[in-house]
C-alpha cells in the first residue's frame, strides 16, 4: 500500500475522506481493493458505478449477455446506443470514463464452475447480481472455497434482499445455510414482473424504515459507533422516537424529528411504540373526525401509542385517552 494519496485523489475522495469510519487510510484500503461483479445488471451496474466512483482500484465483471432495449429502464451502465451490444464491453468503457485509475478486467462468459474456480481467488470481495439460484449457489460455494467476502443481492417487486458473509470467519453461515432446497428463480424473474431502478439504488424503502424508542430516562449519544467516542449530547426523554439510519455491531446511528443524530447503543433502545406530533392534532374519542372531540395537542408531543388501526392511532397523555388520525406524526410503530 502506497505511503501517500496524490493531490488530485485527496481532492477527487475528499468527501468520504473527511467521514471518521474512512479517513486517509480507509481511502487507502478502498484503492487497494478488488471487487468481482457476477452479472452487471440491474443489480451490478449500480454497484460497479458508484464503486468506480468511490476509488476501488481493481473491478472484475462476469456477464454474458448483450444489452436489451428493456434494460435501460433500470441498469444505469448502458443507453440507447449500446442496446445489442455486449454488457461487459460495455462495462469496460463506462468504468474508465467514470474512473480512469479503476484497473477493469471482464469475461464475457456466462458464470460456470469452472470460470469461478479461476477467477474468484483473483478477488478480495465477490458481489453477486445474478438472477438465478443455481448461479448465487456456484459463487457462494467458490468465495467460501477460497475465503472471500460474498455480498448477495436479490430484488423482487417491491422487495430489496442483501446477505453479507465473511468467510475468513470459521464461525460465519453461508448462503446455503438459509435455505433447505433451491428456490424457484420466478421470484428473481425481472422479465415477468417490475423493476424500479431506485429501490436496486437502495434496498431500504420509506416502507421499511426502522424506527426505535429510548428506553431511559438518560441516554448518551455519541460521535461514533463505541464507548471509545466522546458523548455528543444526552437526551433526557423516555420513549422518544428516533429513526436507524445506520448500525455497526452493537451500536445504531440515529436521528430524531429535529434532525439531530448521533450513535446509541443498543441496550439503550427498545420497540417502537410512540409519535412525535409534527402539527397540532385533535384528540378524538373515536377513530373518526366525526366522533366527540377531547383535547387540542400541540406541536410536538410525545405519544404514546396503544395501537393503530385504519389510519388511526389510539394514544395517551397524562391527561386523556383517545384516537388521533396518522397524518403528520413523527415516527412508526415497528
Amino acid at each position: 500500500m502506497k505511503n501517500s494519496l496524490s493531490k488530485r485523489k485527496l481532492e477527487r475522495y475528499s468527501r468520504q475522506i473527511i467521514l471518521k469510519d474512512i479517513g486517509i487510510l480507509g481511502q487507502k484500503k478502498i484503492i487497494n481493493s478488488k471487487v468481482l461483479i457476477v452479472g452487471i445488471g440491474g443489480l451490478g451496474s449500480p454497484v460497479a458505478d458508484l464503486l468506480a466512483r468511490c476509488g476501488v482500484g481493481y473491478i472484475g465483471a462476469i456477464d454474458h449477455d448483450k444489452v436489451d432495449i428493456s434494460n435501460l429502464q433500470r441498469q444505469i451502465l448502458y443507453t440507447s446506443k449500446d442496446v445489442g451490444k455486449f454488457k461487459v464491453d460495455i462495462f469496460k468503457r463506462r468504468i474508465k470514463l467514470i474512473n480512469r485509475d479503476v484497473k477493469v478486467k471482464i469475461l464475457k462468459e456466462k458464470a460456470s464452475e469452472k470460470n469461478l474456480n479461476k477467477i474468484v481467488k483473483d478477488f478480495d470481495i465477490i458481489v453477486d447480481g445474478t438472477d438465478n439460484f443455481k448461479t448465487k449457489f456456484l459463487i457462494n460455494k467458490f468465495s467460501l472455497k477460497y475465503k472471500r467476502k460474498l455480498i448477495v443481492g436479490a430484488i423482487s417487486k417491491f422487495d430489496g434482499h442483501i446477505f453479507s458473509f465473511d468467510f475468513n470467519n470459521k464461525s460465519s453461515p453461508c448462503l446455503k445455510c438459509f435455505y433447505q432446497s433451491e428456490p424457484s428463480d420466478e421470484v428473481l424473474n425481472c422479465d415477468k414482473i417490475l423493476i424500479i431502478i431506485f429501490f436496486t439504488s437502495n434496498a431500504i424503502s420509506e416502507d421499511n424504515e426502522k424506527f426505535l424508542m429510548l428506553k431511559n430516562d438518560k441516554v448518551n449519544v455519541r460521535y461514533g459507533p463505541s464507548f471509545d467516542y466522546p458523548i455528543k449530547y444526552i437526551y433526557k426523554k423516555i420513549n422518544l422516537p428516533v429513526k436507524v439510519i445506520d448500525k455497526k455491531e452493537n451500536f445504531r446511528r440515529i436521528i430524531d424529528n429535529k434532525k439531530n443524530g448521533g450513535w446509541i447503543h443498543i441496550s439503550q433502545l427498545k420497540q417502537s411504540k410512540s409519535f412525535i406530533t409534527a402539527s397540532n392534532k385533535i384528540l378524538f374519542k373515536k377513530p373518526t373526525k366525526f366522533s366527540k372531540p377531547l383535547a387540542k395537542i400541540e406541536t410536538g408531543r410525545l405519544l404514546l401509542v396503544k395501537k393503530c388501526e385504519r389510519n388511526w392511532c389510539l394514544v395517551e397523555t397524562k391527561s386523556f385517552k383517545g384516537w388521533v388520525d396518522e397524518e403528520d406524526l413523527w415516527g412508526k410503530i415497528n
